[in-house]
């Protein structure tokens, strides 16, 4: 009888075994390795340590200029009790200790708060965020040696108690100096980059250590997010530039942590150039912020990027950012990799627990007909109407919305390839057809907002024609030029069924249909001089008028 193969440990999934922030949830009495309770409800220990502080009426500062999450949690059982047989070491957070931290979150959004407009308020998870940070940045500037070793206590009391999966590695000492704030798309990341850069500095000065690093570098993906960044830090009163414009100059100098160098990923290479960085030139000796943190942890020529970053850092220390490391990390399919990040990230707020909060976007999914044409009129319509009630609500209540900080409603759409399409064998209006006949969003809007004037006949002849060369490949298109208005029409499928539209009324009567069993076609309604009227849809009911000078 063949032998059963062994499978092995089972490996845990990357949210189970974020140990860094396991550990930093047990300082303040909750062990991450029990099953907690809220509510009669079974959750998270991290829900158990937010819970008292959760009521979005806490935000804000009481008269003595401190959060009401401190006084709530401050408050709470878990500074009232510690259970002394507890098998986990038995450091805690005290209130005294949280009272300091919570004066120098106070002290550095202040900070940042200065010359803003509008100025910052934290939601309970950003100030955790940022508690979090205080305590990790305390221990490793004042006690690294024994925060080593605690963080390697909890590790080997983690993989004790989940023995039948793979063990976790202990830390190293180049474990400790990188954080990862795992927190979902839109819930304030790059302002609490501003603070942890405050709080570096504080930590850093505090234990005489500020001279020791070259300078704090930036990298993000591209040009349009390091603008985006200038001008965040600018009204954060954070000295921040392009250090590509700024090479060679003044303030290409190294300024230590004083000023934030802000630079693209990709302009990261081997060779000094004209739009390129040797990495070499900048050191290893930097304080490295990482926006988009997942970037270059997979591919071959990401991978060089996710190397070259890491070069920067050698002997520094790395805060990076993303909404997105779980499933980066999972992607890559190397262990070593998701354990290395698993014991990094200092914060996990991912989008699930976003939305859960109730920060996220409601979301419904529709399935539509198999064939996409019976309902795109009436679909786009409803989308344009909702759109629509949403900007109209915003522009008449924004004195109501301003205190939660709402912006303008944004509608997107998010499209493929345009492989099918070959736009090159065509031009002008005709390369606009067929890309309507792909993407019948296009279309729609291009109805709506270009117009169809003199050119009504092209644009809408044209863009039926090609929409009906999809269907029916081999049956051609027959053109007319020599007819006051372009008309398109396929043999066999709209045999005397003119697409047609023109300004001037010879190519028609108002009120005939154009359109057939294939989809909804144009039915003129109404034309006036230069002005054409035209409803997409074969019955009144499906479509919506167009008025078009």
């Amino acid at each position: 009888m063949a032998k059963k193969r062994s499978r092995g440990p089972k490996p845990h999934k990357f949210r189970n075994k974020l140990l860094l922030n396991q550990w930093l949830v047990s300082l303040f009495g909750i062990d991450p390795l029990a099953e907690h309770k809220v509510n009669g409800k079974v959750v998270r220990p991290f829900h158990k340590l937010a819970e008292p502080i959760r009521d979005p009426r806490l935000e804000g500062l009481d008269k003595d200029n401190l959060h009401f999450f401190y006084h709530h949690l401050g408050d709470s059982p878990l500074f009232s009790y510690a259970d002394p047989t507890a098998d986990f070491p038995g450091f805690r957070i005290s209130r005294d200790m949280l009272l300091t931290y919570e004066q120098n979150i106070v002290r550095h959004t202040q900070a940042i708060n200065e010359k803003r407009h509008r100025p910052i308020g934290w939601k309970y998870y950003q100030w955790l965020t940022l508690i979090f940070v205080e305590i990790y940045l305390d221990r490793f500037f004042g006690n690294r040696e024994g925060m080593l070793a605690d963080l390697n206590a909890f590790v080997e009391r983690f993989n004790r108690h989940w023995d039948d999966y793979a063990d976790v590695p202990p830390y190293n000492e180049d474990d400790l100096n990188k954080l990862c704030m795992q927190n979902a798309t839109g819930s304030g990341k790059t302002l609490l980059m501003h603070v942890n850069l405050l709080q570096y500095r504080h930590y850093a000065a505090k234990h005489g250590k500020d001279k020791e690093l070259s300078r704090v570098i930036l990298l993000t993906p591209n040009e349009r997010l390091s603008e985006q960044h200038i001008t965040e830090f600018r009204e954060s009163d954070i000295s921040a530039g392009s250090y590509l414009q700024s090479r060679g100059g003044l303030f290409g100098l190294a300024q230590g942590l004083e000023r934030v160098d802000v630079l693209e990923i990709t302009k990261l290479a081997d060779q000094e150039g004209p739009n390129t960085i040797a990495t070499r030139s900048l050191g290893d000796q930097n304080l490295l912020l990482v926006d988009e943190g997942h970037r270059g942890m997979s591919g071959k020529e990401e991978g060089v990027w996710f190397t070259r970053r890491s070069d920067l850092c050698a002997k520094g220390f790395t805060f990076e950012y993303s909404a997105t490391f779980e499933q980066a990390v999972q992607a890559s399919g190397n262990a070593d990799f998701e354990n290395s990040y698993a014991k990094t990230v200092v914060f996990d707020y991912s989008y699930r627990w976003f939305y859960e909060d109730g920060f996220g976007k409601d979301y419904q999914i529709l399935n539509l007909p198999k064939s996409y044409d019976d309902a795109k009129s009436v679909y786009l319509t409803a989308c344009l109407l909702k759109f629509y009630q949403q900007l109209r609500i915003y522009e008449e209540k924004s004195s109501q919305f301003e205190p939660f900080n709402l912006e303008k409603p944004l509608w997107v759409f998010v499209g493929s390839s345009v492989n099918a399409v070959y736009i090159g064998q065509m031009l002008g209006t005709a390369a606009l057809a067929a890309v309507a006949g792909m993407f019948p969003v296009v279309f729609f809007f291009v109805s709506l907002v270009i117009g169809l004037g003199s050119g009504a006949s092209v644009l809408i002849g044209q863009a039926w024609g090609a929409i009906y060369g999809q269907w029916m490949p081999t049956s051609g298109y027959q053109m007319d030029t020599s007819a006051p208005c372009f008309e398109r029409f396929a043999p066999g499928c709209h045999e005397a069924k003119k697409v047609a539209a023109c300004t001037h009324g010879e190519c028609g009567p108002a009120g005939v249909a154009h359109g057939c069993d294939h989809g909804p076609g144009i039915r003129v309604v109404g034309i006036d001089d230069r002005r054409v009227q035209a409803r997409v849809g074969e019955q009144p009911s499906l479509g919506i008028d167009i008025g078009v000078d």
